[in-house]
């Protein structure tokens, strides 16, 4: 992957570099996470963090930087040092979003990367390594929709869990078949709330955080608000709600993917505004993304029911 300069980064696409990238990752967790082959440890707060998300943060954060040197850094699994601030660019990483899901062995994960400049994510990346799918946007080029396959050899997963990102690069990735499309979603479908299929947090709809909504309206709940973002940039969802707290790392590639659409947006839902990254406060308060039209029917509905957003995973 070549190395990019502050000067030429706007004219550059990355696309095909991250998809790359997170396919090789993917790879990495899924093998881990097939043969349960990794240790988790506890942070304060009691959230775990298995031996694969530092494993992947550390391999994104070589690679990334690599990239695209003159970027600072933001990671759920790296000190913050709170150098980015103020600063031009900065990658915003998860190496694992659904740790707890991914650790019982549940597949709703997800890696998510994204890069933000001057505050805006401008290039995202979500990859869902069970489905082998990585998806990847920007505003200039749009969203892609990678699919893909392994070569039909015996032990050939095993062998692409344990490779190093030189050997996947020279030996498999050339030989990795893809099936890949564009998304182009359609504007103006003036889909009703009602209508709508809306994502939600599993612990938000168990904790019955989201009523009255839950109980009116079409929610699906799942887990990893990267992969819930990715999957309504795609078009397989219309609208994603939270009233729980999000980080940035938790959002930032999948705000990129939707901010590929025109007409879509991505509201902290307290204040009803853009998230501004790279903040020194990393955390936001509540989260409604889609068509736009969907996204103010949400607010307005959020605001006359007198719904809650939370200031900690309650």
């Amino acid at each position: 992957m070549p190395s990019l300069s502050s000067e030429d980064f706007c004219q550059s696409d990355l696309s095909t570099s991250l998809r790359d990238l997170l396919a090789y990752v993917s790879l990495l967790a899924s093998h881990s996470h097939q043969k349960r082959d990794f240790k988790t440890h506890y942070k304060s707060g009691n959230e775990p963090c298995t031996s694969v998300d530092l494993a992947v943060n550390d391999i994104l954060k070589e690679r990334l930087l690599s990239i695209y040197p003159k970027a600072y850094w933001l990671s759920e699994e790296s000190k913050d040092t709170k150098e980015r601030i103020g600063k031009d660019s900065v990658w915003i990483v998860d190496p694992i979003d659904g740790t707890s899901d991914f650790a019982s062995g549940n597949h709703e994960y997800s890696i998510s990367v994204g890069l933000c400049k001057n505050r805006f994510p401008i290039l995202g990346g979500v990859a869902l390594p069970p489905q082998r799918r990585v998806i990847v946007g920007n505003q200039e080029k749009g969203i892609r929709d990678s699919l893909f396959s392994l070569p039909e050899e015996k032990d050939i997963d095993t062998k692409a869990g344990e490779l190093s990102w030189e050997e996947f690069s020279e030996k498999l990735l050339p030989r990795l078949s893809w099936k890949e499309k564009d998304v182009h979603l359609p504007q103006g479908k003036e889909i009703s709330l009602s209508k709508a299929k809306i994502l939600v947090s599993k612990t938000e709809w168990k904790n019955k955080r989201l009523n009255p909504a839950a109980e009116e309206f079409h929610c699906i709940p799942q887990a990893s608000i990267a992969r819930k973002l990715a999957l309504l940039a795609v078009g397989e969802a219309d609208l994603i709600v939270s009233v729980f707290p999000k980080q940035e790392w938790d959002i930032a590639g999948g705000t990129a993917l939707i901010l590929s659409h025109p007409h879509h947006s991505v509201k902290d839902l307290l204040a009803f505004q853009d998230h501004l990254f790279n903040s020194d406060e990393t955390k936001s308060f509540g989260l409604v993304a889609g068509e736009n039209h969907l996204v103010e029917s949400f607010f307005r509905y959020f605001q006359n029911h007198q719904m809650k957003c939370y200031k900690s995973y309650v």
